[in-house]
């Protein structure tokens, strides 16, 4: 009995526990967003594209633990936008579309913490409009334009 238990146990462990406690999770509190704990399994945008939106020299690792936490928090952003929107995700291969928003939203996160409003604003507002600009493409959502 006791084996088997434990046999239970370690399956149990290994496959609901431990995928849990590593997947990507949004913690909220109210509606804004604060952090994501676990590790991103997605990998839209690199460090280099992050630092290249910046302006943060490739070769400055400084930031790179902070930079990394970012963009696991813009790929899991992402997910759950796209989750929303009916799109099986991770996305693979990965749209050129996703890529950039993913980069833009991870330069939102680490702008958040202490540039002015209004230059995270607009770092965020790029990160939507990729986003929505590849939703509405795949969707084929029109746009009417001039009428």
């Amino acid at each position: 009995m006791n084996g088997n238990f434990l046999t239970f146990f370690h399956s149990f462990f290994d496959t609901v526990f431990l995928t849990w406690f590593f997947s990507p999770k949004i913690i909220k509190f109210g509606f804004s967003l604060v952090f994501v704990w676990g590790q991103s399994q997605t990998g839209y945008s690199t460090l280099n594209d992050v630092k290249e939106v910046l302006r943060i020299d490739t070769t400055d690792t400084t930031n790179d633990t902070e930079l990394t936490n970012c963009i696991a928090s813009a790929d899991a952003l992402i997910d759950n936008l796209a989750k929303y929107d009916g799109f099986t995700v991770p996305f693979s291969p990965v749209p050129a579309a996703i890529a950039n928003a993913s980069k833009h939203f991870a330069s939102w996160f680490f702008r958040m913490r202490g540039s002015p409003p209004a230059e995270a604003k607009t770092l965020w507002d790029l990160g939507m409009k990729f986003y929505e600009t590849y939703r509405d493409a795949e969707k084929n959502i029109q746009f009417l334009g001039r009428v």
